[in-house]
């Protein structure tokens, strides 16, 4: 009877020692989730913030691309040379330089948000000395109105370029007015 009694409480302490175990490991993977599920929540707070500064566009990144756009690329204003298909940087061909022209190199909406350009091409010696300083071209994009009524910061550059006008080249001028 006793080394029944021994065996039974053998199996009992066992049962209550897998019992503990179990306990302790459940308890264990409790805490484990309830740290990962934190440390996740935190992780994704800091990967959002940090992804908000990473898609923020630096002040001035903006205004050189679309410099850069009007003034060397063949899609937009510049001269593209027949025989060898490339475009001359700062060669504005003065048959390019049109509102349609604009509109499709730098597609924006009336009222978006992107950056508003005021184009205006000039000679940069007036033909004559005493005729004031007109224009060859005055463009705009879709939402430059939008920007101007809005009272947006404005910021003027002045480009010295070349106009190829039929096979003439004269040297002119580029004012690109900006607001965003």
């Amino acid at each position: 009877m006793k080394a029944i009694r021994k065996r039974m409480i053998k199996n009992w302490n066992q049962q209550a020692q897998a019992s503990a175990d179990s306990a302790g490991k459940t308890i264990t993977y409790l805490c484990a989730v309830i740290i990962l599920g934190l440390a996740a929540v935190g992780f994704s707070v800091v990967a959002a913030h940090l992804q908000s500064d990473t898609q923020f566009i630096k002040p001035g990144v903006e205004k050189l691309i679309g410099k850069h756009r009007f003034l060397h690329t063949s899609a937009c204003f510049s001269y593209e040379d027949q025989l060898t298909g490339r475009a001359m940087p700062r060669v504005i061909d003065l048959e390019k330089m049109t509102q349609e022209r604009l509109e499709e190199c730098y597609m924006v909406e009336q009222k978006s948000q992107n950056q508003c350009f005021q184009l205006q091409l000039l000679r940069r010696e007036p033909k004559e000395p005493e005729e004031p300083e007109k224009p060859l071209r005055e463009i705009q994009t879709a939402n430059w109105v939008d920007c101007f009524v809005t009272k947006q910061r404005e910021e003027t550059d002045i480009e010295y370029v070349l106009i190829k006008e039929g096979d003439q080249l004269s040297q002119g001028i580029m004012k690109i007015r900006m607001m965003r």
